[in-house]
């Protein structure tokens, strides 16, 4: 078979072998008994990373010499990894249900192989255990052998992928399906004050002008109309701008590439001026992914732009939703069915029942805000208390409904 690679089995055991469309582009880079090794070829970003399909030994010694054997293979690897299939071992005693209680030691040496190659688990959507054996009563027993193992930069280039756990009939496992691609849902972007920004004199220019407009009303209205036009005004800077460091700083070291190929003696103060640049621009990048990981416990100037990407990934696949069940059991896909599910359940949650003689109970209650403790709540709040508690807030946190964050108001208090 032309889209096809395989290795036999031994006896009645093992074996092992993989098959593919035009859709793809598959190349088996390295194989042995237990395992394929095939790169993988995106068609149309051209990013390249290993699928290695494995199914391991369910002898514990066998199966040790085969986890070193990958961990050695995987170490030679400069690329992505995702390590896929039976591997006849679990990592916890929650994977298994039925027969006898594992000791924790016997899960060290898998804990181990996922530390030692770098590796995460993908996590499954579906029923949790992948193989049972088939019998019934006491003696039934299900486990998750079957399992996707990915590495770090493969799970941020591929955030949203998802491994479901398939029925197959005629076999004692499921299927495993991982979708690197999974259908796309179209949202607007909540326009959101850039830490980047304060980098730039144009902005504050920008603020400047607009805080100066004359408005009549209430001082409440006027706060919220010049909030408002700050942030159209800086919407469309940044669109003119086209703001992109990771862009500017490639075409910058392009260029001190060339001038040190002309000889950097000749051009030491541009190169310097060059590489200035850069550092400002990569100090640029920290900043703005430092705000949309929402991580506060490093510190700024240190060069964390990779761990707060992580995060940044990671957080928008824990707020990925792909699916709910709704009252009747029903599980949904659709975007809009899940999104009139949501409305449904929190309209009825938030509706009245229709309580009376609410007062019978209320008038139980003792009453501890006495009056003066009461003026004292709801008197007008001054600015020096306005202030002390913006300025005790974290700058990249909680921005209100028009996108603005405290580091906003912080830095221009001055001029606000």
């Amino acid at each position: 078979m032309k889209n096809g690679f395989w290795i036999d089995p031994i006896g009645l055991s093992g074996g092992l072998g993989i098959f593919w469309n035009n859709s793809v582009c598959f190349e088996v880079s390295k194989f042995g008994s237990f395992f394929i090794d095939v790169k993988v070829k995106c068609l149309i970003s051209s990013v390249t990373w290993h699928l290695i399909n494995v199914y391991l030994s369910p002898e514990d010694c066998v199966r040790y010499t085969q986890f070193q054997t990958l961990i050695d293979h995987v170490g030679s690897l400069n690329s992505e990894v995702v390590i896929w299939g039976d591997f006849n071992d679990i990592l916890d005693a929650g994977e298994k249900r039925g027969g006898l209680l594992r000791d924790r030691w016997s899960f060290i040496r898998f804990q181990s192989f996922v530390e030692d190659c770098g590796l995460a688990d993908l996590g499954f959507k579906g029923y949790p255990f992948t193989w049972r054996n088939n019998r019934a009563g006491v003696d039934f027993i299900e486990s998750r052998l079957d399992r996707a193992l990915v590495s770090s930069q493969w799970l941020l280039n591929n955030n949203q992928a998802s491994l479901e756990h398939l029925d197959c009939v005629g076999s004692d496992h499921k299927a495993l399906l991982l979708n690197t691609m999974p259908e796309s849902r179209k949202h607007i972007t909540p326009f959101r004050f850039d830490a980047r920004w304060f980098e730039h004199e144009k902005v504050r220019r920008i603020i400047e002008e607009q805080w100066d407009q004359r408005l009549s009303g209430s001082q409440l209205f006027c706060l919220v109309q010049k909030v408002k036009c700050c942030r159209l005004a800086l919407r469309s800077w940044r669109v003119k701008q086209k703001l992109n460091s990771k862009r500017v700083i490639d075409e910058t070291n392009k260029e001190i590439k060339v001038l040190e190929t002309a000889g950097r003696e000749f051009f030491h103060d541009k190169i310097t001026a060059l590489e200035d640049k850069v550092a400002r621009e990569w100090e640029k990048e920290e900043n703005y992914w430092r705000q949309k990981s929402h991580q506060k416990g490093l510190q700024l100037g240190d060069r964390n732009t990779s761990y707060f990407h992580a995060c940044t990934a990671e957080r928008r696949r824990r707020n990925h939703i792909s699916g709910i069940e709704d009252t009747q059991g029903v599980w949904l896909t659709d975007q809009n069915s899940m999104m009139a599910e949501f409305q449904n359940y929190f309209a009825k949650l938030f509706s009245s029942e229709g309580i009376q003689h609410t007062q019978q109970v209320t008038s139980l209650i003792p009453r501890r805000v006495i009056t003066d403790m009461n003026n004292n709540l709801v008197k007008p709040c001054t600015s020096e208390e306005i202030k002390a508690a913006l300025f005790e807030m974290h700058p990249s946190k909680s921005p209100g409904y028009d996108g603005m964050t405290a580091g906003f108001f912080q830095r221009y208090w001055d001029i606000v």
